[in-house]
Parts: structure tokens; sequence; C-alpha cells
């Protein structure tokens, strides 16, 4: 799958570029998000050697192959059980979404949108992709929580919503997800998105 805008192209992260990425890796810098930094520096690599889980994406710049972003995927499920019926929805999970801040924030300020922008060039167009494959109806992922809540309302303005922990249970360690709130974006809304590009 080959993505590739004005700005940017997308690049899978695997053991075969890993040495070839590592020093851009290396200049990755998430001052909004700590954990977006260790995960890439730290432990992307021992995702791609020894857990067949997650897929990272890099988004690299055209111009000098910088990271603008990455982001990680993986297969899940919700399972919903309204008047005593479980409903088992397959889903694409986002694990990790993260802008490189050296390079897109500007006066110690993030670039309005860019992460919209990023999500709906990049990550949308690729789930879209796999989901014919997956048969996936529903992305979700787990927002950290912030100051005045605004990483979920980042996703909300990106078209997620925010499920209601005690309407859904997923089946996930429950402490990697401490504290982080559930929103899920569903297949339509990307097909309502992607068609109005």
């Amino acid at each position: 799958m080959e993505i590739v805008t004005d700005y940017a192209y997308l690049e899978i992260l695997s053991k075969n570029n890993f040495k070839a990425n590592l020093p851009f890796i290396k200049e990755f810098r998430s001052y909004r998000f700590e954990y977006g930094e260790t995960f890439i520096k730290n432990e992307v690599k021992y995702y791609l050697e020894n857990n067949t889980r997650y897929v990272t994406y890099l988004v690299k710049s055209k111009t000098n192959d910088d990271i603008l972003a990455y982001f990680t995927i993986s297969a899940s499920a919700i399972f919903w059980e309204p008047c005593g019926n479980m409903i088992k929805n397959p889903a694409i999970e986002i694990n990790f979404f993260s802008l490189n801040d050296k390079l897109t924030m500007s006066d110690k300020k993030p670039i309005k949108g860019l992460g919209k922008l990023v999500f709906e060039e990049f990550v949308l167009p690729t789930i879209k992709t796999i989901s014919k494959y997956l048969g996936v109806s529903t992305i979700i992922l787990f927002a950290i929580p912030s100051l005045n809540d605004k990483v979920i309302n980042a996703y909300k303005k990106m078209g997620f919503v925010l499920i209601d922990d005690k309407d859904v249970e997923e089946y996930i360690l429950v402490d990697q997800i401490r504290n982080c709130k559930l929103m899920c974006y569903t297949l339509s809304e990307i097909s309502k998105k992607l068609a109005n590009r």
C-alpha cells in the first residue's frame, strides 16, 4: 500500500528497515505525549523482533525522510452486551499515534490541525485498505487523560465518539488502559470522510 501526499509518504517499519530509520527515530520528540517518544525509541524494536501484534507506520517527510508522525495499529474487537445478547464487533485498534513535536511545533506551540491532517491522509486510508481484508467495522483507541481533556477533544474533532466504559468490554490488559477513555470511530464514517476529499 502506497500513500504519498505533497509533503509526506507512508512507510511500514520492519526489521529490514529499522536500522536505516534509527537516526530518524533517535531524533523523534514527543513533548505532549511522553510515552509516544518512549515507545518509538525504546520499545518498537522489541515488538518488531518478538511480537507480531503491532504494525508501526511512519509518516516521513518527502524532503528529508524525517519522521513527522507515527501510528501503530493492531487487530482487536469490542464486545457489546445490549439486552443480554453478546455482540462482537471486529475492530482495528490505534495503539499509538504521535506527532514528532520537534518538527511539528512552532514556538513551542503545536501546528494547529496537523494531527487531524495526518489522521485523515494516512491513518484512515491505511485502515480502510486493511478493513477490506479483515472485515472490521470500527476503529478504537484509548485516549490518555490530559489537562482539560485536550486529547479526547482532539479525537472528537477527528470524528471519534467517547464510549461509556459500562457499555463495552474489550479484552486487553487492564493496566495498559488505566484512566484512559475508550473512543471509537465507525467504518462508515471513514468512507464518508474519504469520499469528501
